[in-house]
């Protein structure tokens, strides 16, 4: 009886055929397993050798056509092999690589932390180094000079493109003396010494140059120079006076020269023209006045007619009055000094424009800004805190001595200007005082009309450069001629007044001019009426004109000196009116004497007290009983 095994096909007998060879190597199934297999082998409702032969031999048709699959393929495989070993190789090599690349990369890490202390101390030092250069640089490009200021200095000659580089040299210098004197700097002060003596030289010579056409001739125009060369080159000086004193003084000394020169031979041929011109107009002065015209009274005005030009004395028919002639001769004063003095106080006075760390010393003859002082401390406690009293007491003192400074400075600065100014101007104010004096000749002087617009001619020319402190060093010249035309005004009205006593009887005059004059109209004792009428009418001439010239001003020496003409004058009426017999007749005569003389007066308000008080007395005159 065979087994369930064998009825399956699952063990061998000898008395079963063999369904397929592979069974052979199937495993032996224990029986005791049998049972659990039976539901599946029931489910397979097949036989199962058939469904075992059936799968096998699918199984050996897949694994044909995969074999046949990966023979195809082969080559592709061994390819495929042969990358992968060659790139196992690589991956070794790559290991490799990276095994010395992770030895190096240590080592590297290392130099690199090595650097990176060494970066941290290099920055260090460079952080030092820039604040170091951060307080030299200010110092090294003070002292160091360009090229292109080498160039202008040594190469070219002293034009405008001078100015800005004399103005850099200047702070170049400055902040080479200020540093601090070292061995190192030797080439650096020899430089600059070398420029600052070739810069001051060309300067000094080219202001030279521009002098000598005025040390020749005065066809050229100062002004144009002064105005237009001078003055745009002031830097140039400023320079000079800053670092080079003996060039500035010498071009000061040259200029005050040429310029006096310029001057006096410019006022010499002037003041000659013009004394040729009062020779040939001179007059004499008539008694009591004489009818003033509209020119008298313009020419007692700054601000009048046109002066007298030099070559007007060519025409002989030209004859000024003298008042016109000291009207000239004191505008061209006036004119020329007021535009020297702002010159000088500009170009020689005023303090540098240059900028520059520390100054040099000086000549006493010319300006430099006085460096300042360190303000005084206040007083304080010996600890160092500062009482309250100490404080005030020490600004107080601080602000004494700064103002005290400052008024020695320009103390001093207005000498210097006025020594200046007076250097250049003495001989113009020579010749126009002794042109002056020839005006007021005693021989035969001016008219008292003449004088007074002379005299105020001169106040105002007084007021506009002295008060106004235009030009004060003119201020000694002035008050000269005002010493000179009071006098010669008060000689004036005393020979009137000596006129007209001599004509009354009260006694001699001196004889000259005015007892000449009045001779003309009286002889003697013997005074005619149109004689009376003739002095009266001057005398009204007179004293408008007076009031006229004097303006708001209360002059006292002028109407005082025309009270006691008025005083004679009414002397002269009273003894010319006791000669006529009839009482009537007298105070007829007297009436209208009186009444032309007051409307003559009134032709003028009186509005100064001194004028007001010489026209009340004629209404009181003595007439006989």
């Amino acid at each position: 009886m065979s087994s369930v095994g064998e009825l399956i096909g699952l063990e061998r007998t000898d008395n079963l055929p063999h369904l397929h060879p592979s069974l052979a190597a199937f495993p032996k199934v224990d029986a005791d397993e049998y049972p659990a297999l039976a539901p599946q082998v029931q489910a397979l409702r097949s036989d199962i050798r058939t469904v075992f032969a059936d799968a096998w031999a699918k199984k050996e048709l897949e694994e044909r056509v995969q074999d046949r699959h990966f023979l195809d393929r082969a080559r592709d495989y061994v390819e495929l092999n042969e990358q992968v070993e060659t790139s196992a190789s690589l991956l070794t090599d790559l290991a490799s690589f990276l095994s010395t690349f992770q030895h190096d990369l240590s080592a590297v890490s290392g130099h690199i932390s090595e650097l990176q202390g060494r970066s941290k101390t290099i920055e260090g030092r460079l952080a030092g180094r820039k604040a170091v250069e951060r307080l030299l640089h200010p110092l090294v490009s003070s002292i160091v000079i360009p090229p292109d200021l080498i160039r202008i200095i040594v190469d070219t000659e002293v034009s405008d493109a001078w100015i800005p580089a004399v103005s850099e040299l200047d702070a170049k210098l400055g902040a080479i003396r200020s540093g601090p004197r070292i061995d190192s700097r030797k080439t650096l002060d020899d430089a600059a010494e070398a420029l600052r003596i070739c810069a001051a030289q060309k300067i000094l010579a080219y202001f030279i140059s521009l002098l000598k056409p005025f040390s020749t001739a005065i066809t050229s125009s100062l002004e144009d120079l002064q105005s237009t060369v001078l003055l745009p080159s002031k830097p140039l000086f400023d320079f000079l006076r800053r670092h080079a004193a003996r060039q500035a003084h010498e071009f000061q000394k040259a200029y005050v020269s040429t310029v006096r020169w310029y001057y006096e031979t410019g006022f010499r041929r002037y003041v000659r023209g013009l004394e040729k011109m009062r020779l040939r107009a001179l007059e004499r002065s008539e008694p009591i006045g004489e009818a003033a015209s509209t020119n008298t009274l313009d020419h007692a005005e700054v601000a009048g007619p046109g002066v007298i030009l030099a070559f007007m004395a060519s025409d002989t028919s030209f004859r000024p009055p003298p008042e016109a002639l000291f009207r000239s001769v004191s505008l061209v004063l006036m004119d020329n000094a007021e535009t020297e003095h702002a010159f000088i106080a500009s170009f020689f006075g005023q303090h540098s424009i240059l900028t520059v760390v520390t100054p040099r010393p000086e000549s006493p003859t010319l300006f430099s800004p006085t460096p300042s002082e360190p303000p005084p401390r206040a007083g304080g406690d010996q600890d160092g805190g500062e009482s309250v009293g100490g404080s005030e007491a020490g600004r107080a003192s601080a602000s004494g001595s700064m103002v005290s400074k400052e008024e020695r400075g320009e103390k001093l600065r207005r000498t210097v200007i006025d020594g200046l100014w007076k250097s250049v101007m003495e001989p113009a104010q020579e010749y126009a005082r002794n042109f002056v004096a020839g005006l007021l000749e005693p021989t035969s002087p001016p008219s008292p009309t003449s004088l007074v617009a002379m005299i105020r001619l001169n106040e105002a020319v007084i007021g506009l450069l002295v008060d106004s402190q235009r030009c004060p060093p003119m201020e000694a010249h002035l008050l000269g001629l005002r010493m000179q035309l009071w006098p010669a005004f008060s000689k004036v009205m005393n020979a009137q007044v000596d006129s007209l006593r001599r004509i009354n009887g009260a006694g001699a005059a001196p004889a000259g001019a005015f007892a000449k004059a009045i001779s003309t109209v009286a002889s003697g004792n013997t005074v005619k009426d149109s004689a009376v009428q003739i002095i009266a009418l001057r005398y009204t001439e007179m004293f408008n004109t007076f009031v006229a010239l004097s303006g708001e001003q209360d002059d006292d020496m002028v109407f005082g000196s025309v009270l006691r003409i008025r005083q004679e004058l009414d002397r002269l009426l009273v003894t010319q009116a006791s000669k006529i017999p009839d009482t009537q007749k007298q105070r007829a005569f007297l009436a209208t004497h009186y009444d032309e003389l007051l409307q003559g007066l009134s032709v003028r308000p009186l509005s100064l007290p001194a004028a007001r008080a010489v026209v009340p007395q004629l209404t009181h005159c003595a007439l006989p009983k």
